[in-house]
């Protein structure tokens, strides 16, 4: 595989590079999510190695290594799930890791982080003309994910609910709905729900991206769009040519009428 550098491409060589080789045999900090996160990106560098799924897991499955006692054992000693369960677990991890690589190709980390702050100043420019007519709360919910895309320089972010909240000045409750509304609208990109905050105090923050401004539609203050090409345009055609129920039923009636003359 290729990784663009300057003008001229550089073959990646086959070997993980240092950083992976050191989680595999030493481990990482953190819960599970920062195995499964250390998993899925050993797996995308695998992958863009020439590397298989087989060669993968057999890196990786060794009780020698600390990362797959990590898969395997909890912290405090207790089995997490047997060897054939994680083997399982490395074979979504490879599929997660190959799909995130053939999302991202041969871009360098820096043209994602220069793609996510140029997203953020269009949407600055779009909310200024404001052609979606949002409202303040709405304004304000998706000022808050446009500064943590441009300050993160991420196309995914999470989005605390309370943390949003803090931002907008809206209750708690209303920013999580303003979310869900702006989801719905097109504007905004859903890519994990989250998790609700348990009795342990642990909860993972819903995670949002997002979308393209020149690909969402235009939306009047009742949240209907005004125009959006694709879809506007398939409704319209799934509008005139799904048989109406209403018309079919005046058309028997009017017939029963003309009959009984």
């Amino acid at each position: 595989m290729i990784e663009q550098m300057g003008d001229r491409p550089r073959v990646l060589e086959r070997a993980l590079p240092g950083w992976a080789v050191d989680a595999i045999r030493f481990g990482v900090n953190g819960d599970y999510r920062q195995v499964w996160s250390k998993l899925v990106s050993i797996a995308m560098s695998a992958h863009l190695r020439g590397w298989t799924e087989n060669q993968y897991i057999r890196e990786i499955a060794y009780n020698d290594n600390r990362l797959w006692t990590q898969m395997c054992t909890r912290s405090d000693g207790r089995r997490r799930r047997s060897d054939l369960a994680a083997v399982r677990e490395l074979q979504k991890a490879w599929e997660q890791g190959v799909a995130n690589a053939n999302d991202v190709g041969s871009r360098t980390l820096a043209d994602l982080r220069n793609d996510a702050t140029e997203l953020a100043f269009r949407w600055i420019d779009r909310l200024v003309e404001n052609p979606d007519n949002l409202t303040p709360t709405e304004k304000s919910v998706l000022e808050y994910v446009i500064s943590e895309t441009n300050r993160r320089q991420m196309l995914k972010v999470t989005c605390p609910a309370r943390d949003v909240a803090e931002f907008a000045k809206v209750p708690t409750m209303t920013a999580h709905r303003t979310l869900k509304a702006l989801t719905a609208k097109g504007l905004l990109l859903k890519h994990s729900g989250g998790r609700q905050q348990g009795k342990h105090g642990k909860g993972r923050a819903a995670i949002y991206g997002l979308a393209d401004p020149d690909c969402v539609g235009t939306y009047t203050r009742g949240g209907f769009p005004m125009y959006q090409p694709e879809l506007w345009f398939r409704f319209c055609t799934f509008r005139l040519n799904r048989p109406s129920v209403t018309r079919t039923v005046g058309r028997v009636h009017r017939l029963h009428v003309w009959a009984a003359r």
